[in-house]
């Protein structure tokens, strides 16, 4: 029976790259050469995963690696899950919610009632904001209406006023001046009348006469004068 010809194995640290995500975190490990069958990948149960691998490369001589990596936190194990594709393994860790400690979840609760004693809060300003409001456009509509009457009344009290100077006028335009002085002669004549003889009354009468004459010759005299002036104006 022929022996089986020892291997020789050459190790090699492969190229690895993490990227993190939100829910997840995910290790690329880099192998070139490497097939699907070669590749193994281990959840041990102190918290690390182990991918380790062999491939011939010549002859005797064999390439080998092995990697342990540390489980990140929160990690669920259970749902570990690899891909090998193009020369590249893909190792997906998703995450689990980290449980959440009772003072955590007092101090959450608190929060919240704290919120909705302030959104009440809130809610009651507002009200009482949309009351203010609409009172006080009340109060501003009511003193708009009074100033409204003020100036009507104001306008009532002025055509008023105007309407009684425009009766004095009409009044005054309707009584004659000579009326005045009419009177004043009836009861200047009634004085007279009353202890003059009749021919003392012809003299008073002919002499009234006589100053009526001159006043009416020296008023046509003043007039011709004027017209003289005004033509002699109009000249130059």
């Amino acid at each position: 029976m022929e022996a089986k010809p020892s291997r020789f194995y050459e190790d090699f640290d492969p190229v690895c790259k993490w990227r993190r995500d939100e829910g997840r975190d995910t290790l690329e490990v880099h192998l070139p050469g490497f097939r699907r069958e070669q590749i193994r990948v281990r959840v041990n149960h102190v918290g690390s995963v182990t991918i380790s691998g062999e491939r011939p490369l010549d002859g005797t001589r064999w390439k080998r690696f092995k990697k342990e990596v540390e489980l990140p936190r929160f990690c669920n194990v259970n749902g570990i899950h690899a891909n090998f594709m193009q020369s590249i393994l893909t190792v997906v860790m998703p995450k689990k919610m980290p449980p959440v400690p009772q003072k955590e979840q007092e101090i959450r609760q608190i929060s919240e009632d704290e919120h909705d004693e302030i959104q009440e809060e809130e809610e009651e300003v507002n009200r009482r904001r949309y009351e203010f409001r609409g009172w006080r456009i009340r109060e501003l509509e009511g003193k708009h209406r009074r100033h409204e009457d003020d100036i009507d009344a104001a306008h009532d009290h002025h055509q008023h006023d105007h309407d009684r100077q425009h009766d004095l006028h009409h009044q005054h335009d309707h009584h004659h001046p000579h009326d005045d002085y009419r009177g004043h002669d009836d009861e200047f004549v009634e004085q007279y009348d009353s202890g003059l003889s009749p021919e003392t009354t012809r003299d008073v009468t002919f002499k009234l006469m006589i100053v009526v004459i001159v006043i009416l010759v020296i008023a046509s005299y003043i007039s011709d004068m004027f017209k003289s002036i005004m033509v002699h104006s109009f000249h130059f």
